[in-house]
């Protein structure tokens, strides 16, 4: 329980979060992959992303997240926390796989929302930023068209886009979670 205390209280939405509701999700002894709990709050996408924006730069051509993405294997109907590895990259050994690979493999992977809360929060504890090289691939989201979404950091600013469920290769890889 003190992982869960502590995560809320570096939490840019630690205040909007009752601890009381949010089941910790187990970690195995000895796993040192999972190395950051981040708590998802009860928020809209856009919400978290206007967060993001009054800390740095983002890129801004979509006018309602939660519109254009339109699935989520979780969306948060009260708050969660997940475990994620806390790398600046995307986890190694999903770098070039689809999200169909990522999909078929089973695994869960950071949604477009959690991997917004991750970048704040690695941003707030570390003054850096996730993917200044590669690009997180979140397959657990879909845009309306059905492309999954992408995020990176370039240029002074988090990116984002969107790639079919079939494209491998190239910078993309997903970040694995625990939950």
């Amino acid at each position: 329980m003190d992982n869960l205390f502590s995560a809320l209280s570096k939490s840019p939405f630690g205040s909007l979060i009752d601890p009381s509701n949010i089941k910790l999700p187990t970690k195995q002894p000895g796993d040192l992959k999972f190395n950051r709990l981040l708590t998802i709050p009860k928020l809209s996408i856009n919400c978290v992303y206007d967060e993001c924006r009054k800390h740095f730069l983002c890129q801004n051509n979509l006018e309602d997240f939660d519109f254009f993405i339109s699935k989520n294997e979780r969306s948060p109907v009260s708050a969660y926390a997940i475990w994620v590895c806390d790398n600046p990259e995307p986890d190694q050994i999903y770098i070039g796989k689809s999200a169909d690979d990522v999909k078929a493999l089973g695994i869960c992977s950071e949604t477009f929302l959690e991997r917004l809360v991750h970048e704040l929060s690695y941003f707030l504890d570390t003054g850096k930023h996730l993917d200044v090289l590669k690009e997180t691939l979140c397959c657990g989201s879909r845009y309306s068209n059905g492309g999954v979404p992408c995020v990176y950091w370039f240029k002074g600013e988090l990116k984002y886009d969107w790639v079919n469920t079939r494209t491998k290769g190239g910078p993309f890889g997903c970040r694995e979670v625990r939950g």
